[in-house]
């Protein structure tokens, strides 16, 4: 678990444990998870905000109610 990813340099030997978790594959695969996951949530809140929009506001949905059928549909 705590070896190194093959696309990187071989650790020293007595190298401490911070810098073989910090070199490690788990390590990096859940960094590269937590950097989609942060993506997903800064994608997330304008969806929201357009959805509670058209749901409260009658103007705002007749807006955005073709934007949103079309994006539903293709």
């Amino acid at each position: 678990m705590l070896e190194p990813a093959e696309e990187d340099d071989p650790l020293d030997p007595g190298a401490t444990l911070l810098e073989q978790v910090r070199h490690s594959m788990i390590w990096k695969d859940t960094a590269s998870s937590a950097g989609r996951f942060f993506i997903a949530l800064l994608l997330l809140i304008p969806a929201m905000l357009l959805g509670m929009h058209m749901a409260v506001f009658p103007y705002a949905g007749a807006f955005f109610l073709r934007f949103v059928l079309f994006s539903i549909k293709s």
